[in-house]
């Protein structure tokens, strides 16, 4: 979780910075400041003059080429800056500037990329570290579905797996080979740390089921390995968004979890593995498309 923890503090510091809202005039000067409000065809902001304090300011709607809001307390002002860019409206169209923004509302994922587990080898692996080492690295699938109540916040479904292969010969064992998949399913919700036109970051927190699956050969003894736990997700995504509807997505995630019993099914029967204590952490690195509806 350390290196969740490290890049959460980055996304914090990062937003901080993007919190200003942005004015862009017609003739292409940006000013940053807080929006207050855009009523009669003019925009009133916060702004600092030139040794530093902060004064009120108003500016005509007819001099600016678009803005955008990225303040939290500025949901209920309309952000026309997608609307003129997408030569929807413009300036002069009448507009009511005290209507909520529109946004999509649901957002459907799809990513595949690398994972990683995060538990260390066991001390008495011996002759067979560098074999459970290459099960420790993955692929992975990723897919989620978000409902938005507002332009920042909402809840979401998920579904990732992290599959593992892995085999080789031992001369005194014969073959050996383990095809681990670990499932995830759960809930989150969704923050919106800040939208800067087409480019966006988010964090998602979510609480879910993990499934643990290991088909495995060891010499003569094949059969398959299961069990579940309880697990909580973490994602800190990157939307960039290359048209209305359609963004590409860059996701960093991890799903935190530690199974303590298990079941050892083979052709002879089954048995319970009361003692194990497997930690089924995974962190991956996503790339993906998201659709928004």
């Amino acid at each position: 979780m350390r290196i969740v923890y490290l890049l959460l503090l980055f996304v914090f510091i990062l937003s901080s910075s993007y919190a200003q809202d942005i004015i862009v005039k017609q003739d292409g000067d940006t000013i940053y400041s807080k929006i207050t409000s855009v009523e009669k065809g003019y925009i009133y902001y916060l702004g600092k003059d030139n040794i530093g304090e902060q004064k009120k300011y108003i500016i005509p709607v007819s001099d600016v080429k678009y803005y955008v809001l990225n303040s939290s307390d500025n949901q209920e002002i309309l952000s026309e800056a997608d609307k003129w860019e997408n030569d929807l409206i413009g300036p002069d169209s009448g507009v009511d500037s005290k209507k909520e923004p529109e946004f999509s509302r649901v957002r459907l994922g799809l990513n595949a990329g690398f994972g990683v587990r995060m538990g260390a080898v066991a001390n008495d692996a011996g002759a067979y570290e560098e074999y459970i080492n290459g099960l420790r690295t993955g692929l992975c699938i990723d897919a989620s579905i978000t409902f938005l109540f507002n332009k920042k916040n909402g809840l979401g479904l998920k579904y990732n797996l992290h599959r593992a292969v892995n085999d080789d010969y031992d001369f005194t064992i014969g073959k050996m080979k383990d095809e681990i998949n670990i499932s995830y399913v759960g809930a989150y919700y969704h923050l919106l740390v800040f939208d800067l036109r087409k480019h966006s970051f988010y964090l998602n927190f979510g609480l879910g089921y993990t499934r643990y699956t290991d088909y495995y050969v060891f010499g003569f003894n094949a059969g398959k390995i299961y069990g579940d736990a309880v697990g909580v997700n973490i994602d800190i995504g990157y939307d960039f968004k290359f048209s209305r509807n359609v963004a590409l997505s860059l996701k960093m995630s991890e799903a935190a979890s530690v199974m303590f019993n298990a079941v050892n099914e083979t052709g002879g029967g089954s048995y319970d593995m009361s003692d194990v204590r497997e930690n089924l952490s995974h962190f991956d690195l996503l790339l993906g498309i998201k659709f928004m509806f």
